[in-house]
């Protein structure tokens, strides 16, 4: 499946996070969402093959880390 880009949300980065990002923030909203995703997968036992849910986990840090930011 091809992925959109969202202009509109790339345009406004700057001015709705003016800092340069920060590798422990970084680090810290990466490792509470991969955590919490994995646990409501555990608990919630959705339709979604381990495999699928990896790389739906590896599109996120990767879309995460390589958007675009000040500094």
């Amino acid at each position: 499946m091809p992925t959109t880009r969202h202009p509109i949300i790339f345009a406004t980065w700057p001015t709705t996070c003016p800092t340069a990002p920060d590798p422990a923030v970084s680090a810290w909203v990466l490792v509470l969402a991969l955590e919490n995703l994995a646990v409501r997968w555990v608990l919630d036992s959705p339709p979604v093959p381990r495999e699928r849910l990896v790389e739906e986990l590896v599109a996120l840090v990767t879309g995460y880390l390589s958007a675009p930011r000040p500094g």
